[in-house]
């Protein structure tokens, strides 16, 4: 959950969104945000080429499902 949390985070700060309801908006959506992180943790479970991969993936992942969260939510 949390290194879900981690990529879909920037997004909710960058759009105005507090520590509170950036939590909030994570735990209504656990299931994407583990999603996020368990598809960030097995990529880095790749040696040498999942350690490049898996951020980069995590972090088009979190900012397409922050975007998806807050175009639901009526921005």
């Amino acid at each position: 959950f949390l290194s879900g949390h981690g990529f879909l985070d920037p997004t909710f700060e960058r759009h105005g969104y507090g520590v509170g309801r950036s939590i909030g908006l994570a735990r209504r959506h656990r299931w994407r945000t583990m999603g996020c992180g368990g598809g960030f943790l097995l990529l880095s479970a790749i040696p040498i080429i999942g350690w490049f991969l898996g951020p980069t993936v995590g972090v088009v992942a979190g900012t397409i499902s922050a975007l998806d969260i807050e175009g639901r939510k009526g921005g």
